[in-house]
This record gives structure tokens, sequence and C-alpha cells, in this order.
């Protein structure tokens, strides 16, 4: 008989298990998913005045031909494909994205005096960490101006405790000073021309929707007899257990057998939390940004996108004549849970939005979101090699954003790939390449 495979999470990486094991006709395994819909982190949801929000700023790109082939399984018109327009406000000035590389798009008197390109001191051979990095990288005035503030942020942790592993791709460094506006994968992007970010994951899904369990939230993994039970009473045995909830909850609360000596190296992850405030407006859609990093602390969000700038689809009746949204991303570590009010006045003070726009608001969705980022700290990898280690040992494969933790690795098309190539490792014994443990 076929081995039974159990996968806990209709988000990308189950989805993407999915997919493989569709494809290679593979008979025997089911998903438990805790919410009603497929997406995960990167569904989407529409409030009761008809606006679409995404749980973040989620956007599609990708080099892996196994993600390319999905994308190009679904029709011809499913995606609308979008030029990046970024930029970094800082003051009254606004700074095409990559930061770093467009300086001259400052006044003069705020430009930093060691600009990219200048050799300053002398770099150790080995920063210690995340902090040490970005001073021997960029110089005290850039660091001081952007890379200090915005990262303490977005993280919500002393960037001394992180470490700098997961940099490439993330953030560019003066060797990439040519590239400007085409540097990074999502240079350029695909959304769906409907339903959000989770229009894309429900419709890969439909090949497989009855193999779906919704509304099952996994209680306990017994890994001795590999025995899966729902908070419904649902029991499932496996021979091979692909998990996307949460590492720390996996290892911490959910699976029984796990030694206590592990129970405390999960308890060493760390994470931040997010709010994500949906502004939906009576306006005509009219940004000329896909979105906006916030660095300086006196606003209360750390980038806004122009979400209805995506696809007309995401507000009231597909009217952009009419409405425009706006999603505004809040590290609640680093800065609480902003009111509409203030978030209003913020996105007036940043010129996003006009004094008289302020009376057009009608719609304030707050989606709270436990998980955010997986933080990357200086320990993590030893106390992910432990952990991993002993789950692989009982044939239980921890992957995805946080299954995986690993940030670095944490795209939607990272998250795909990770489903997949979990699969193969079951079934055909091949290597792990997107999700590698050092």
């Amino acid at each position: 008989m076929s081995p039974r495979i159990v996968i806990i999470g209709a988000g990308p990486t189950g989805l993407g298990a999915g997919i493989r094991l569709k494809q290679l006709g593979h008979d025997n395994w089911r998903i438990y998913e805790s919410q009603a819909d497929p997406g995960g982190l990167a569904g989407s949801v529409t409030d009761s005045s008809g606006f679409t929000w995404d749980y973040g700023g989620h956007v599609l790109f990708t080099s892996f031909e196994p993600v390319l082939d999905v994308i190009t399984s679904l029709p011809d018109d499913f995606f609308i494909e979008h030029q990046r327009k970024a930029f970094v406000r800082l003051d009254d000035a606004l700074v095409p994205y990559p930061f770093q590389l467009n300086l001259d798009a400052l006044p003069r008197e705020k430009r930093p005096a060691i600009l990219l390109g200048k050799k300053g001191k002398k770099k150790r051979s080995r920063p210690r960490n995340f902090l040490q990095w970005l001073d021997e990288t960029f110089g005290p005035d850039l660091c001081s101006m952007f890379f200090y503030p915005y990262n303490q942020k977005v993280w919500g942790i002393p960037l001394e405790k992180m470490s700098y592993s997961w940099i490439e791709n993330r953030i560019t460094t003066p060797q990439d000073s040519g590239k400007k506006a085409e540097w990074g994968p999502n240079s350029t992007f695909l959304y769906p021309r409907s339903g959000g970010m989770g229009g894309f994951f429900k419709a890969v899904s439909r090949n497989f929707m009855t193999r779906i369990s919704f509304g099952h939230k996994v209680a306990e993994i017994d890994i001795e007899s590999k025995t899966l039970v729902t908070h419904k009473g649902k029991t499932d045995k496996f021979d091979f257990l692909l998990t996307t909830m949460p590492l720390n909850l996996l290892v911490g609360t959910v699976a029984t057998g796990v030694p206590d000596r592990l129970k405390d190296i999960g308890k060493r992850l760390e994470w931040n939390s997010c709010t994500v405030s949906g502004l939906g407006f009576s306006r005509p859609e009219k940004e000329d940004f896909s979105w906006q990093y916030f660095p300086e602390p006196t606003y209360p969000f750390y980038r806004v996108t122009a979400l209805s700038s995506y696809s007309s689809s995401l507000v009231p009746k597909a009217d952009t004549r009419r409405f425009s949204s706006f999603m505004c991303e809040t590290t609640t570590q680093s800065q609480g849970v902003p009111d509409g009010n203030e978030l209003v006045g913020a996105l007036c003070k940043a010129k996003i939005l006009e004094q008289n726009d302020r009376r057009r608001l009608k719609a304030h969705t707050r989606l709270d979101i436990p998980y955010a980022y997986p933080i990357p700290t200086i320990e993590r990898d030893r106390v992910l090699a432990e952990l991993q280690g002993f789950f692989h040992s009982y044939d239980i494969f921890s992957r995805g954003r946080f299954g995986g933790w690993k940030y670095e690795v944490g795209n939607m098309d990272h998250s795909l790939m990770q489903g997949m190539e979990a699969v193969d490792r079951m079934l055909l014994g091949k290597k792990e390449r997107v999700y590698a443990l050092s």
C-alpha cells in the first residue's frame, strides 16, 4: 500500500505539496486546514463594505520552474503584470527603492557624507551580527538615516540579536550600484485579476479541493504512533507528516513525545506580530506607486501598499473611478496597534491623501497577524538543526514560512517549492534544495 501522507495547513507550502502529489498520481493523502479557505498567511478577505484585503503585502514573482509551471497552467488573463514602483518616504523626499542606490533623489543637504561606492573604514573579516554588518557595509550616516530605524521598526527586536545570513536578494549592497530600479527579484510581479492574492491559492487548489478538510485545527500529534487528532475529534494515521504550523507550537504544545530539552530549545525561536490596517476610501484610484517604506518613527507603519492599484476587483463593484484602498502594516512589538484616525492622519502627512479625504473613509478593516516574520536570530540555525533533526527521525517535516522558520526562504514561491520538494523527498528520496539546513 502506498504511504499515507498527511499535511497540516492549506497555505502555500501545503498546497505546493498537494500540487506535487497530484502530479505524481499519489492517492493516499489529506490536508487539514483550520480556516474555511486556502491560502494561509497569503490568503485574502473581503469586508462588509466590499473591499478585499490581503494578509500583508503579497505579490507573486519567481524563477523556480515548477512554480512557473503552476502559474502558466492558469488562464492567460488570470494575472495582471506590474512594474514595481516602490519608494522610501524620508521627510518630504520620496526616494526610489532600493534607497541605497538612489541617494541622488535626496535633497543635497540630506545626502550621507559617505556615498555608496566610496571606501569607508576597513571592514572586519566577519561581522558578529546584523547591526555590525549594516554598519560595515553602509557606514554610520546611511545606517542612521535609514537602515537602523527601518529595520528596528520592522523586526521589533535589537538588531544585534540578529544574524545576517538571510540578506541575499533581500538587501542590495554597493556592488549592485549599477542596477537601481531593476534590482531584486520583484522588480516585476504578478497579481491576480480577482480575489486578491488568496484568489491564486483558491485557483491552484481546485483540482484537489476534496482532499482538504477545512475547519480542522490540529490539536495533537502523537509522534510515536504517527497519529494526528483535530479539535473536532478527527483522527488520521500517517507514514509521513508535512506540518506548516509554527515550529514553536509544534514542539511546545502539539506534538507529544518531544523531550523537555527540545521544548526548551524551541522557546528560543523569535518572531514578530503585525497589524494589517485596510483603509478603503470613496475617492478615485490615482496612486503612482506600488508601495512605500517609512523608516521614521513618526509614522505608525513601516509600509503602505496602494492595494487598489494592483487590481480594480479589490474595491466595491470593481470601480476604481469611485473607490481606492490602502494597506498599512505595523509591527506590534515596536509600534503597537494604531487607530484609524492616526493612520489617516499619517497618510495625509505623507501626502498620499489630502485633508478632505478624511471624510471619504468608508472602511477600516484590521487584520491581526500573530505570526508575521520569523526572525533570523544569531542562534536560529543551531536551534533549527536540533529540532528538525529530531522530527525528521520520525518522518515529520516542518516546512513553510513558520514551519521551517527561515525568513530568507519564506516568500510564496519559496513556500510552494518547500511543499513540492518535501513530497519528492518523502516519495522519491530526492534532496531538498530550497529548505536546506546548514
